[in-house]
């Protein structure tokens, strides 16, 4: 019985050594999540900004391709991205000339645990494109309108 006790007294660090592990395979967890949820939102905000420039320049297509490059160039910098990260604003032509605006954003990304794995920045990048078209060949498609006024603005037929 002496032999049980005595080996007892010898191990009983063997938790600590395995909380100290766990802990730290834990915490690169909780750090990697963070960084890789940073740059998600980086990339989702230059997603958002290169939607928002194509559909703002793409307005004054097809007539005017430098106003258009000047308004997609407004709406990055009203959301906070600026001219050093517009990679690319293009006006393409994919049915009739100067009928897309192709807009293309790119910012480096900075690590901030990921330094621990010799990581220190990446690009992140975000396209976008718009068209200006007008429609044609619609199938299905039924008007609708609604009245304005109220019931009052009806005969006794229900009529206007």
């Amino acid at each position: 019985m002496s032999s049980a006790n005595e080996r007892s007294r010898h191990e009983g660090g063997q938790a600590l050594v395995l909380f100290v592990l766990a802990l730290a395979v834990i915490l690169g967890f909780v750090a990697m999540t963070i960084d890789l949820g940073l740059l998600f939102e980086d990339r989702r905000h230059l997603q958002n900004t290169a939607d928002a420039a194509a559909l703002a320049g793409v307005a004054e297509l097809p007539l005017q391709p430098v106003a258009a490059r000047q308004k997609a160039e407004q709406w990055a910098a009203n959301n906070g991205v600026p001219v050093s990260q517009i990679k690319k604003i293009e006006i393409r032509t994919t049915e009739v000339p100067n009928d897309t605006l192709y807009v293309e954003l790119e910012k480096q990304f900075d690590w901030i645990f990921g330094g621990a794995l010799g990581l220190s920045t990446d690009p992140v990048s975000a396209a976008a494109a718009a068209q200006i078209r007008s429609l044609r060949g619609t199938s299905n498609l039924m008007p609708w309108a609604i009245m304005m006024g109220d019931s009052a603005c009806l005969d006794s037929n229900n009529k206007p």
